[in-house]
Protein backbone atom coordinates (compact mmCIF):
# COMPACT_ATOMS: atom_id res chain seq x y z
CA UNK A 1 0.00 0.00 0.00
CA UNK A 2 1.53 3.44 -0.67
CA UNK A 3 1.92 5.72 1.97
CA UNK A 4 0.16 9.35 1.60
CA UNK A 5 1.82 11.46 4.29
CA UNK A 6 4.77 12.81 1.97
CA UNK A 7 4.89 14.31 -1.52
CA UNK A 8 8.15 15.43 -3.42
CA UNK A 9 8.79 17.73 -5.70
CA UNK A 10 11.70 18.10 -7.92
CA UNK A 11 13.06 20.71 -10.19
CA UNK A 12 15.86 20.33 -12.78
CA UNK A 13 18.10 23.51 -11.50
CA UNK A 14 20.17 23.61 -15.04
CA UNK A 15 18.51 26.19 -16.96
CA UNK A 16 19.10 25.33 -20.34
CA UNK A 17 17.90 21.87 -19.49
CA UNK A 18 14.49 22.71 -17.72
CA UNK A 19 14.29 26.06 -20.92
CA UNK A 20 13.42 22.19 -22.81
CA UNK A 21 10.19 22.09 -20.69
CA UNK A 22 6.79 23.12 -20.60
CA UNK A 23 5.99 25.29 -17.88
CA UNK A 24 3.37 22.63 -16.17
CA UNK A 25 6.42 19.75 -16.70
CA UNK A 26 9.41 21.85 -15.16
CA UNK A 27 8.35 20.56 -12.14
CA UNK A 28 8.09 16.63 -11.36
CA UNK A 29 5.23 15.41 -8.72
CA UNK A 30 5.42 12.78 -7.08
CA UNK A 31 3.27 10.82 -4.61
CA UNK A 32 5.94 8.84 -2.45
CA UNK A 33 5.49 5.07 -2.51
CA UNK A 34 8.66 5.14 -0.28
CA UNK A 35 11.54 7.77 0.42
CA UNK A 36 14.18 8.19 3.42
CA UNK A 37 16.32 10.72 4.36
CA UNK A 38 19.40 10.02 5.71
CA UNK A 39 22.22 12.05 7.43
CA UNK A 40 25.82 10.63 8.00
CA UNK A 41 28.82 11.35 9.45
CA UNK A 42 31.53 10.54 8.41
CA UNK A 43 34.00 9.54 11.56
CA UNK A 44 37.39 9.91 12.17
CA UNK A 45 39.03 7.00 14.12
CA UNK A 46 41.61 8.22 17.04
CA UNK A 47 43.54 6.11 19.68
CA UNK A 48 44.02 7.43 22.99
CA UNK A 49 45.76 5.70 25.86
CA UNK A 50 45.10 2.34 24.02
CA UNK A 51 41.29 3.19 24.14
CA UNK A 52 39.09 4.55 20.84
CA UNK A 53 37.48 7.59 20.42
CA UNK A 54 35.97 9.43 17.99
CA UNK A 55 35.74 12.73 15.52
CA UNK A 56 33.88 13.93 13.37
CA UNK A 57 35.55 14.90 9.88
CA UNK A 58 32.20 15.84 7.76
CA UNK A 59 28.70 15.36 7.25
CA UNK A 60 26.88 13.93 4.34
CA UNK A 61 23.16 13.16 3.11
CA UNK A 62 21.87 11.32 1.43
CA UNK A 63 17.91 11.64 -0.03
CA UNK A 64 16.50 8.00 -1.18
CA UNK A 65 12.65 8.40 -3.81
CA UNK A 66 10.39 5.52 -4.64
CA UNK A 67 7.93 6.67 -7.32
CA UNK A 68 5.43 5.24 -9.71
CA UNK A 69 6.89 5.17 -13.28
CA UNK A 70 4.79 7.13 -16.01
CA UNK A 71 5.56 6.11 -19.62
CA UNK A 72 6.03 8.98 -21.84
CA UNK A 73 5.91 11.44 -18.84
CA UNK A 74 8.05 14.79 -19.95
CA UNK A 75 9.17 15.71 -16.48
CA UNK A 76 10.39 11.62 -15.90
CA UNK A 77 12.35 12.03 -19.33
CA UNK A 78 13.60 15.13 -18.12
CA UNK A 79 14.95 13.35 -14.68
CA UNK A 80 16.30 10.80 -16.52
CA UNK A 81 18.96 12.93 -19.12
CA UNK A 82 19.44 15.23 -15.42
CA UNK A 83 21.22 11.69 -14.18
CA UNK A 84 22.95 10.39 -17.29
CA UNK A 85 24.03 14.36 -18.04
CA UNK A 86 24.83 14.60 -13.96
CA UNK A 87 22.90 18.26 -13.45
CA UNK A 88 21.65 19.41 -10.02
CA UNK A 89 18.61 18.65 -9.11
CA UNK A 90 16.68 20.98 -5.98
CA UNK A 91 14.12 18.25 -4.38
CA UNK A 92 11.53 19.52 -1.61
CA UNK A 93 9.69 16.29 0.60
CA UNK A 94 6.62 17.86 1.81
CA UNK A 95 4.10 16.47 4.41
CA UNK A 96 1.09 15.90 2.99
CA UNK A 97 -0.77 17.07 6.39
CA UNK A 98 -0.76 20.51 7.96
CA UNK A 99 1.23 20.81 11.76
CA UNK A 100 0.64 23.96 13.25
CA UNK A 101 -1.19 25.29 10.62
CA UNK A 102 1.73 24.61 7.98
CA UNK A 103 2.64 22.06 5.53
CA UNK A 104 6.49 21.69 6.85
CA UNK A 105 9.17 20.53 4.62
CA UNK A 106 12.91 19.11 3.41
CA UNK A 107 15.07 21.08 0.56
CA UNK A 108 18.56 20.11 -0.98
CA UNK A 109 20.17 21.03 -3.92
CA UNK A 110 20.97 17.24 -5.33
CA UNK A 111 23.01 14.88 -7.14
CA UNK A 112 21.43 12.09 -8.64
CA UNK A 113 23.57 8.96 -7.76
CA UNK A 114 21.29 6.61 -8.72
CA UNK A 115 18.00 6.16 -11.09
CA UNK A 116 16.65 2.88 -10.89
CA UNK A 117 13.29 1.25 -13.03
CA UNK A 118 11.92 -1.92 -11.89
CA UNK A 119 9.11 -3.57 -12.95
CA UNK A 120 7.27 -6.64 -12.52
CA UNK A 121 3.54 -8.01 -12.61
CA UNK A 122 2.38 -5.34 -10.87
CA UNK A 123 4.63 -2.64 -10.00
CA UNK A 124 6.26 0.05 -12.25
CA UNK A 125 8.70 2.38 -10.36
CA UNK A 126 11.76 4.62 -10.45
CA UNK A 127 13.95 4.85 -7.25
CA UNK A 128 16.27 7.61 -6.76
CA UNK A 129 19.09 7.77 -4.72
CA UNK A 130 20.41 11.55 -4.60
CA UNK A 131 23.49 12.83 -2.73
CA UNK A 132 22.52 15.83 -0.89
CA UNK A 133 25.10 18.90 -1.66
CA UNK A 134 26.33 20.75 1.35
CA UNK A 135 23.20 20.44 3.28
CA UNK A 136 19.62 20.17 3.40
CA UNK A 137 17.32 22.69 4.87
CA UNK A 138 13.82 22.83 6.33
CA UNK A 139 11.10 25.00 6.51
CA UNK A 140 7.18 25.04 6.16
CA UNK A 141 4.55 27.36 3.86
CA UNK A 142 1.16 27.77 4.44
CA UNK A 143 0.22 26.42 1.59
CA UNK A 144 0.77 24.27 -0.98
CA UNK A 145 -0.60 23.99 -4.53
CA UNK A 146 -4.21 22.29 -3.92
CA UNK A 147 -3.76 19.55 -7.31
CA UNK A 148 -0.51 18.56 -5.42
CA UNK A 149 -2.60 17.59 -2.68
CA UNK A 150 -5.14 16.05 -4.45
CA UNK A 151 -4.83 15.89 -7.86
CA UNK A 152 -7.61 13.60 -8.57
CA UNK A 153 -9.72 16.75 -7.88
CA UNK A 154 -8.57 18.20 -10.86
CA UNK A 155 -10.30 15.79 -12.93
CA UNK A 156 -13.31 16.34 -14.84
CA UNK A 157 -16.52 15.62 -13.55
CA UNK A 158 -19.02 13.92 -15.07
CA UNK A 159 -22.97 15.66 -14.81
CA UNK A 160 -25.86 13.77 -15.39
CA UNK A 161 -27.76 13.70 -19.30
CA UNK A 162 -30.76 12.13 -19.62
CA UNK A 163 -30.34 9.10 -22.13
CA UNK A 164 -30.15 9.60 -25.73
CA UNK A 165 -28.99 13.65 -25.21
CA UNK A 166 -25.78 13.19 -26.15
CA UNK A 167 -23.86 10.91 -28.64
CA UNK A 168 -20.26 9.73 -29.47
CA UNK A 169 -17.63 9.71 -26.13
CA UNK A 170 -17.44 11.49 -23.27
CA UNK A 171 -14.29 13.61 -24.70
CA UNK A 172 -16.01 14.01 -27.88
CA UNK A 173 -19.79 14.44 -27.02
CA UNK A 174 -22.40 16.36 -29.24
CA UNK A 175 -26.26 16.75 -28.53
CA UNK A 176 -28.20 14.41 -30.51
CA UNK A 177 -30.42 16.37 -32.65
CA UNK A 178 -33.90 16.68 -31.93
CA UNK A 179 -32.67 15.89 -28.61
Amino acid sequence: MAQNKYIAAIQIADKDLASKLKEEDAILLASLAEGGHTISNDLAEMIQGGKKDYARNSVEEEIKLTVDRVPGDPGQEALKEAVKEMKQLRIWIWEVKKREGFHHGTFAYVIIEEQEWSFDDEDDKIEITAKVKFNSADGKVAELPPEWLNPSAQAPTVEWEDMGAYTDTYENRTPKSGA
